[in-house]
């Protein structure tokens, strides 16, 4: 039995390593997952000529219901929520995380873990044309699971050509941090390989 100690344990200091590992890649949840290196992060630096717009986005609060819809609505954002989306009274905080001390272009979003009974619509407008995004890229809402993957939020993209805009449109199921990047379209995802 002395002989197999120091094998078992060996044993057990592998697993504990491989499970703790940051870059292991996590269960799937139905939805894409991307590692940190196939997507890129959008940053303030990135609308360096149109900072005024960016400039606008900021933290904003929304007071829900239950039985009630509800709207948060500003320069830049639209939160809406459905009237069966809580059963108990909650407030949603919003803090914005375009400025100098979390520069991403993104909401982190809370009570942190809130799940939804019927999905909030989020809305998101940046000063950007489709020649803006790089090629052989998409542009999309992510999920940080802050672990070094992000999973891809289902969203819809419109291009307003009259003022060289782009309104991210996604349904929002729990509370974390979302941010917006640009990564691999969905025919070209060597994450799920």
């Amino acid at each position: 039995m002395k002989r197999f100690m120091p094998l078992l344990s060996a044993g057990l200091l592998l697993l504990l390593a491989l499970g703790c590992s940051q870059d292991s890649r996590p269960s799937d949840s139905g939805s894409r997952l991307l590692s940190r290196d196939q997507v890129r992060i959008l940053t303030p630096q990135d609308f360096a000529s149109k900072a005024r717009d960016i400039d606008a986005l900021g933290d904003f609060s929304l007071s829900l219901v239950p039985g009630s819809a509800a709207v948060a609505e500003g320069e830049g954002y639209r939160l809406s929520a459905p009237a069966g989306a809580v059963t108990q009274p909650v407030t949603i905080q919003a803090n914005w995380l375009g400025d100098e001390a979390a520069p991403e272009i993104g909401f982190d979003f809370s009570p942190q873990g809130l799940e939804f009974a019927q999905p909030l619509s989020f809305q998101i407008t940046l000063p950007l044309k489709p020649e803006d995004v790089p090629a052989g890229s998409e542009l999309m809402v992510l999920y940080d699971r802050e672990d070094g993957w992000y999973e891809e939020v289902s969203n819809e993209v419109h291009w307003r050509t009259v003022d060289d805009k782009a309104i991210l449109d996604a349904p929002l199921e729990h509370f974390t941090k979302y941010l917006i990047g640009t990564g691999p379209p969905p025919d070209d995802d060597p994450g799920n390989n």
